[in-house]
């Protein structure tokens, strides 16, 4: 009898307890709350546990919708063990009575005809409860180990193999990612902000091995639509110049000689939209890019702050021009895309499993389960009921 009561104890727990769920959401809250607050125990453990606590909460939940749905068929769906907690209502009158007046009100009885139920909407509805969070989580989970994200540089020519990742940046990606089975993407133009493109966009073309075209696409940046294949999207984020720069003084110092990379700034000078930042043999340079006329401005300053040099030199047009005391010469520049990408998510599949647990949650809301307990009593009878409907059944 007492290892009977454990395996009912446990049961119950692993199938009916709301303190398992509980548990694993807390995990997730905890791992969330650790990428904004730092959390040496949680942080250290990272996406193992929160992938841990994913597929225990999934495992959980598949359990309970296998349970219930298993059960839909069965004459009986609760558990008789499960009796309210009270001393029920005692009745004077005889147990068949009783019992008789519940079937003709459409109540089922077991073989021993102590325990009873009227089928409605409730059970149906934690099923179908279990059964979209089920389905929520399953596609959650399989995107979430099977995420990827990555950046690449890509300025137009020829191909770069997106299966290869070593040429990604910035990657964050899930313990059964991979980028096997990519294909070839190459940049066939690059489009400046106009009045269509605001922000500017870049064309796409995904590329056979045998250099076939499969698709191409053209992705806005920052906030474009993204360009979509098999399985992937590709999002375009902004534009990127590398500046190939020497600068030296009348007599041949050089002060500086070396690419700057320069990247969009949120407050544009002008049409100065690119900037960047770096250090001379003697002064600390700012440099401003107009891509449209392709035009580099270059402001140095000294220790003290004081603006020594502002000039401005335009590429191929002057490949070498006199600014202040130096030589400036802007002899290369490269024009990047910045290319995210992204293995697409079932967004739509999640979306349906969160509509159908919440329709089963309303159901169970609306509707409570009919159940009924009866025992022999000198006077009579007793009955403990769950659900007010069949209150006047008992009295």
């Amino acid at each position: 009898m007492h290892d009977k009561s454990r395996r009912t104890a446990l049961k119950n727990f692993v199938l009916m307890s709301p303190l398992l769920p509980v548990i694993c959401l807390t995990i997730f809250a905890l791992f969330i709350l650790a990428q904004f607050v730092r959390v040496p125990l949680i942080s250290s453990l990272g996406p193992n546990l929160l992938a841990a606590s994913n597929l225990s909460l999934l495992l959980i939940i598949a359990l309970r919708f296998f349970w219930y749905a298993l059960r839909l068929r069965h004459e009986l769906r609760y558990d008789a063990g499960q009796r309210p907690r009270n001393s029920g209502k005692s009745i004077n009158r005889p147990v068949e009575q009783v019992r008789t007046d519940l079937v003709e009100a459409g109540y089922r009885f077991d073989p021993d005809g102590r325990y009873g139920e009227k089928r409605n909407r409730a059970y149906l509805g934690i099923t179908l409860l279990y059964g979209g969070l089920f389905l929520s989580l399953l596609i959650g989970s399989i995107d979430y180990l099977r995420q990827y994200s990555g950046a690449v540089f890509q300025g137009v020519g020829e191909p770069m193999d997106l299966s290869d990742p070593r040429g990604y940046f910035s990657v964050i990606k899930g313990p059964l990612a991979s980028t096997a089975g990519l294909p070839r993407m190459a940049i066939k133009k690059q489009i400046l902000p106009n009045g269509e493109w605001p922000k500017g966009a870049t064309e796409i073309a995904i590329v056979a091995k045998d250099r076939s075209v499969l698709a191409t696409g053209t992705v806005g940046a920052r906030g474009g639509k993204p360009f979509r294949f098999r399985g992937y999207e590709y999002h375009f984020n902004r534009f990127l110049y590398d500046v190939m720069l020497a600068i030296r003084t009348s007599k041949g110092f050089i002060e500086f000689d070396d690419m700057i990379k320069m990247q969009p700034v949120d407050h544009p000078s002008g049409d100065y939209t690119y900037s960047s930042r770096f250090l001379g043999e003697r002064y600390r340079w700012n440099a401003l890019f107009d891509p449209k006329r392709q035009a580099l401005k270059l402001i140095a300053l000294d220790k003290k702050g004081a603006q020594v040099v502002d000039g401005e030199i335009v590429f191929q047009k002057e490949p070498t021009k006199k600014i202040g005391d130096f030589d400036v010469q802007f002899s290369a520049l490269s024009h990047w895309s910045e290319v995210h990408v992204v293995r697409s998510r079932h967004m739509v599949l999640l979306v349906i499993g969160l509509l159908i647990a919440a329709a089963g949650g309303l159901m169970r809301l609306a509707c409570r389960p009919q159940r009924v307990w009866l025992d022999v009593t000198p006077e009579g009878c007793r009955a403990w009921v769950a659900g007010k409907d069949l209150l006047h059944l008992v009295s």
